[in-house]
């Protein structure tokens, strides 16, 4: 039988033994926490000091920097100063050029506006005398043609504006005074019909329509196509002189497009109660020469052959074209009538 306090004693001895490697146990690992913790805390204190030394270095590197903007801010401004001022220096040199160009421009312009005007004003001189002296030529050239025995010049010209004016009761002329197709001869020519057979100096006949007649100053109008006939011009009757040569174209007789040379006898002459005053010719006018031109040298029509003193030789009777011309233009602008 085994002794109970031995056995007692050596369970003591074992929880001895287990409380003292506990202690042991225990000991060791606080002095390792205890080295592993002043390690930690060197090693914090190296990288603490390290941050402090490149938080310190950052420093000076922001002060740096900072100083370095400032000069540089500084530098800026001042260069901004100096910009501004060559900017200001160049717009004020630049206006300055601007308003001594403006003010050369427009010298310079008023100069070619003189010149301009002076050239215009010389040329329209030279055009002046030259038109003056190509109408003096030209008046000159005509009166020759007109004075000299032959007329053949004119007179080709005049008869291709002069017609042949028929109706069931009578013949007489007629004269295309109008690119528009108006031919101006007597009212007793055609009568109270309201139409007429005209028939040109090639011999064509076209039917033409009455348009107007004035019974009292025996006048009428006839019209055909436009530009069918070429016109004659028509001069002016108070310029016409007593002794100026005249040309006298109609039908006498039957005779189509004859052509008789005489002189103006008289004008402003009243011979009746119409209010014409008619210009006097010694250029035969016969039956079948009504209606058709008196002409002047300038081969312009100055009167509308009308009538004769039966009886008597060299006293036939115009109406002056301006009567003629106040007629037709009644036709052609009616509102101003």
């Amino acid at each position: 039988m085994s002794d109970p306090f031995k056995a007692q004693e050596s369970t003591n001895q074992y929880f001895w033994v287990a409380i003292a490697c506990l202690v042991v146990l225990n000991l060791g690992t606080f002095a390792f926490f205890y080295h592993m913790n002043s390690v930690t805390n060197e090693e914090l204190g190296q990288k603490t000091n390290q941050i402090q030394g490149a938080v310190t270095e950052t420093n000076q590197l922001v002060k740096s920097t900072a100083q370095e903007l400032d000069t540089t801010k500084e530098k800026l401004t001042s260069t901004n100063k100096r910009v501004e001022g060559v900017q200001d220096a160049l717009t004020s040199q630049t206006q300055s050029l601007q308003e001594q160009l403006e003010k050369q421009g427009i010298q310079f312009k008023n100069t070619i506006e003189n010149f301009k005007a002076e050239s215009e004003q010389k040329i329209t001189t030279i055009k002046d005398t030259v038109d003056k002296n190509t109408a003096e030529v030209q008046k000159k050239i005509d009166d020759i043609k007109l004075e000299s025995s032959d007329f053949s010049a004119i007179i080709q010209d005049l008869v291709k504006s002069v017609v042949s004016v028929q109706t069931s009761g009578s013949t007489g002329s007629g004269i295309v005074l109008d690119d528009e197709g108006y031919i101006m001869t007597n009212n007793h020519v055609v009568g109270s019909g309201i139409t007429a057979q005209v028939i040109d100096y090639n011999g064509k006949t076209y039917t033409a329509s009455v348009v107007k007649r004035d019974t009292v100053k025996d006048l009428l109008v006839l019209k055909i196509g436009k530009g069918i006939l070429p016109k004659l011009p028509m001069g002016d009757a108070t310029l016409v002189k007593v002794g100026e040569k005249v040309l006298a174209v109609g039908n006498p007789a039957g005779l189509k497009f004859s052509v008789s040379e005489g002189i103006v006898s008289a004008i402003n002459r009243k011979i009746d109660n119409t209010g014409v005053t008619f210009i006097q010719t010694d250029t035969p006018i016969n039956e079948g020469s009504s209606g058709g031109p008196l002409v002047n040298k300038k081969g312009e029509v100055i009167g509308v052959n009308a009538k004769k003193y039966s009886g008597y030789e060299g006293l036939g009777f115009a109406i002056p074209i301006n009567f003629a011309r106040d007629f037709l233009d009644e036709i052609k602008n009616p509102t101003s009538s």
